[in-house]
């Protein structure tokens, strides 16, 4: 596909435009997930420490519950049953906003106290069907039961006590996604700046070298040199349909220049011989002046010999008149003479 000045420019101001549009979008998407990351940050929070202090009471609920075994048997285990469970769900929902690993470590001492909180339960109910003394039950109570339950209440309170400590992993999450995303936005603006330097310098390179060759090859001719090189222009647009209209100026400048040579070196040889007939013809007039100098005093001397000859014709008819006449009058004479001869 040809590609025109025009062509060129708008592609790279497009391109150019794409990318900053690209960063700016970039930049929102990161920007929102900051935002996003925050807003979590503050929600996980205040879940965290709803589900601490629900883990205690929850707890709490377990040891009454046990220690209702001790009076009620079976009938207090239903409920204990549902507080574990409660107690496991707000653990695992508890653990998926954990990273830290001091923490999710006491989440699972939370759990493990729970598991085996339920399996001396379990043990003390059927300690209870063999029927024990009550001292044998509150012993039994104060020995297997009341620590795990103790220090799961602990755990729980001091979760709830230092709920800014358990979120500093999710403010080590967000620093590290913030970190991130500034990294990826100097990154991305650093290539953009490269690919639009790239750009610019590829359409100067497509625009400035032609113009800067056309240019040079303009300066010589101006100084009526003629002999300067094609210019070699290969691109595929106007600046190349300027060149090579350039360099077809030039060559029929060249041949227009040698035609004139050539003319001149005609007309001077046409002067010469005009010259050199120049001077012929005015010798010849020269001597054609001459002769008829010559002719002219020529017939100044025939005119007066004319007269001459003229006068002397006119003497001589006259004589000849004079000799007729008297001729004449002796015939006349001689006739008479003869008729008086007779």
């Amino acid at each position: 596909m040809k590609l025109t000045v025009r062509k060129k420019i708008l592609t790279g101001f497009m391109i150019v435009s794409l990318l900053l549009t690209m960063i700016s979008a970039i930049s929102i998407y990161f920007f929102q997930s900051v935002t996003d990351s925050y807003s979590d940050i503050v929600d996980r929070r205040v879940e965290i420490q709803t589900n601490m202090k629900e883990i205690v009471i929850q707890t709490q609920q377990q040891s009454l519950a046990v220690q209702n075994t001790l009076m009620q048997g079976d009938a207090a285990s239903q409920t204990f049953q549902e507080t574990k469970i409660a107690i496991d769900e707000l653990i695992e929902n508890t653990r998926v906003m954990l990273t830290l690993p001091e923490f999710l470590e006491a989440l699972n001492t939370l759990q493990q106290n729970n598991d085996d909180l339920a399996t001396n339960y379990d043990a003390f109910l059927d300690y209870l069907n063999a029927n024990p003394t009550e001292a044998a039950k509150n012993d039994y109570w104060e020995k297997e039961l009341a620590p795990i339950t103790t220090n799961m209440i602990a755990i729980a309170s001091d979760y709830a006590s230092q709920s800014i400590d358990i979120m500093r992993d999710v403010n080590a999450e967000n620093k590290e996604s913030v970190s991130t995303i500034i990294t990826t936005i100097i990154v991305i603006s650093i290539v953009t700046i490269i690919a639009a330097i790239a750009i610019g310098i590829f359409i100067s390179e497509q625009i400035g070298r032609p113009l800067l060759k056309i240019t040079e090859a303009t300066k010589t001719m101006a100084n009526k040199d003629l002999t300067m090189e094609p210019i070699n222009v290969k691109n595929q647009d106007e600046l190349g349909e300027l060149a090579l209209s350039f360099n077809t100026m030039v060559e029929s400048l060249r041949e227009l220049i040698q035609n004139v040579y050539a003319s001149t070196e005609q007309v001077a040889a046409s002067s010469e011989q005009l010259m050199a007939s120049a001077e012929q013809t005015t010798q010849a007039t020269n001597q054609i002046a001459a002769s008829i100098q010559e002719v002219a005093s020529g017939s100044k001397n025939q005119e007066h010999s004319a007269e001459q000859n003229a006068r002397v014709v006119q003497e001589m008819t006259t004589g000849v008149q004079r000799v007729a006449d008297a001729t004449s009058t002796v015939v006349t004479a001689a006739e008479e003479t003869t008729k008086e001869a007779e």
